[in-house]
Formats: structure tokens, sequence, C-alpha cells
């Protein structure tokens, strides 16, 4: 059974599970106690899950997918989930390219052009961080660069990954693309 706890002279929750008969000991950081005694309860639900080798319930599964990257590594590192593998951009386009093994070596050389491009105008940052008010930016800042928002749409076809204008954008850590 989880507990959440604040040291003496500390302002910050902790939180202690037993994992795999070892007991675990997290700091959840400062945070109001009905939030600490949530991450609690959510914690003992994949505990009791992971142990009986259940699939986790709906609303834990996808208050999984919302939490922060902290709340998750630490989560990760008392071994109640798996890591989280974050791709970044560069990564990302990469693996597309690679993966498309029907494409020209000038199409190849193309979008390499376009991927740091891309990569230079937003960074490598990982797929979460991208917003589509920033893919939109990267848009407008094509359309000022090549003066048309029509060679825009030529140049996507051929240049930005062949994906007519699918500027990657992420809505609720599902990955969409902005047509």
């Amino acid at each position: 059974m989880a507990s959440i706890f604040i040291p003496k002279n500390s302002k910050s929750y902790k939180l202690q599970e037993t994992v795999n008969g070892e007991r675990k000991t997290v700091t959840l950081g400062r945070m109001s106690q009905k939030s600490a005694e949530l991450i609690r309860s959510r914690v003992e639900t994949i505990n009791s899950c992971n142990e009986a080798g259940l699939p986790y319930p709906l609303d834990v599964a996808q208050w999984l997918g919302t939490i922060g990257d902290d709340l998750h590594k630490k989560l990760s590192e008392m071994g109640l989930v798996p890591a989280r593998h974050t791709r970044t951009l560069a990564t990302f386009l990469e693996a597309y390219k690679a993966e498309r093994v029907d494409v020209k070596p000038n199409t190849i050389k193309a979008w390499n052009t376009a991927i740091k491009s891309m990569v230079g105008f937003l960074g490598d940052v990982p797929l979460q961080m991208i917003t589509s008010e920033q893919a939109e930016l990267y848009r407008a800042h094509l359309v000022i660069r090549f003066r048309s928002p029509t060679s825009i749409t030529d140049m996507s076809q051929s240049r930005i990954l062949k994906v007519r204008r699918k500027i990657v954008t992420l809505k609720t850590g599902v990955l969409t693309q902005v047509l």
C-alpha cells in the first residue's frame, strides 16, 4: 500500500510504495495534498495491476499518458512503469526517411535539406514539445522565405518529406498532421 508524507523540515511530498517486495521512496515535490493523494491512489492501482498481471484501468492508462516526463521517470525508476522513449524531431524525421526505401536519391537529397531547415527552425526537441502554433510559425517562415504559399505547397510535396504540407504537430500526445 502506497503512502505519502512530508518529512520534517521539508515542504515536498514523498511517496513510498512496495514494488516487488522492496520499499521504494520518491520525492513528488511541492503540491497540494489532493494532488499527492491522487498520485498515491494511481500508484497503488498501477502496482496492484502489475502484481496481478492485469492491464491498467482506462483512467489510469490515460493519466499515465498525460503526466509529465519527470513524474513518469520517477515511476519508471521505482519499477512501476516502463521508461518513456522520447523521440526528437530529428530522430523522427530520420527514421521516416530511412523507412522510405521507395524514393529516388534526389528525393533523399531534397528531404535532407528540408530536415535541416525544419530542425534548424524548431530545434531538435522531443515531439511532444512541438505545438501546432510552432508548426504554423514554421509554415509562415517558409511562406516568407519562398514568397508564395503556392510554392510552399509545391515544395512540401517534394522537399518536406513528401507529406504534402503535413507539418508534424502533437495534440494530446497523439501524432497528428496539419493538412
